[in-house]
């Protein structure tokens, strides 16, 4: 091997070397799931005992585009996103979100009255809840921000049963990332909370109505 290969050839040598040595450097990747509802955060149980279990579909769920990133997104201002590589979901947040919310509202809803499901995994429900959400992230100094709205509908009827708007904000008990997607967690428990109190209020009346309906 002449002179000028042999350079070469421990140049190549070195730059492999280089390189694997600032692959073995880089900080590993975390990845993050929402967390939700304990067992035992459950509303009070009805004495009310219906003859079978009525079935709420969860979904459609609307989030905007910038949040349905791999990355975890905060928001530094107005107008400003911060992702990190190596901070990322996952899964998807829209799968997480509607994961997250159809488990919250099989334990706040009494287990004996509803059995909940994502919407677009039951061909016919009793009631349906459509969610729309905004914002959803962490912003700097204000902890986590979640504005979001949600439709109660009763059947196949598109008139809604119930609705409401819904702003959460909460703190971030901590530093970190995990701390971050705990308070996201706990904004949508927040959300479900509101769901289920409605569908609580609603579900005597609209089942007395529409058992009034279908008599002969």
């Amino acid at each position: 091997m002449n002179v000028k290969l042999r350079v070469v050839w421990w140049i190549t040598v070195l730059a492999i070397l280089t390189i694997c040595a600032g692959c073995s450097s880089r900080p590993p990747t975390h990845y993050y799931a929402l967390s939700v509802l304990a067992d035992d955060s459950t509303m009070p149980l009805s004495p009310r005992d219906p003859e079978r279990r009525q079935v709420l579909g969860v979904g459609p769920i609307a989030l905007p585009a910038y949040l349905d990133h791999p990355s975890i997104t905060i928001r530094s201002d107005e107008t400003t996103l911060f992702r990190s590589d190596l901070h990322r979901w996952g899964g998807s947040l829209h799968d997480e979100v509607s994961r997250v919310l159809v488990e919250n509202l099989d334990r706040l809803l009494p287990e004996e009255r509803f059995i909940v499901l994502p919407w677009m995994e039951t061909a016919v429900s009793d009631f349906r809840v459509q969610i729309s959400i905004s914002r959803f992230e962490g912003v700097a100094e204000q902890g986590v921000v979640l504005h979001g709205s949600w439709l109660l509908f009763g059947g196949r009827s598109s008139t809604p049963l119930a609705a409401d708007t819904v702003e959460v904000r909460e703190e971030i008990e901590g530093d970190g990332y995990r701390e971050l997607v705990l308070a996201m967690s706990r904004c949508l428990v927040a959300m479900g909370g509101s769901i289920a109190g409605a569908i609580i209020d609603r579900q005597a009346v609209y089942t007395t109505e529409r058992v009034t309906q279908e008599a002969p």
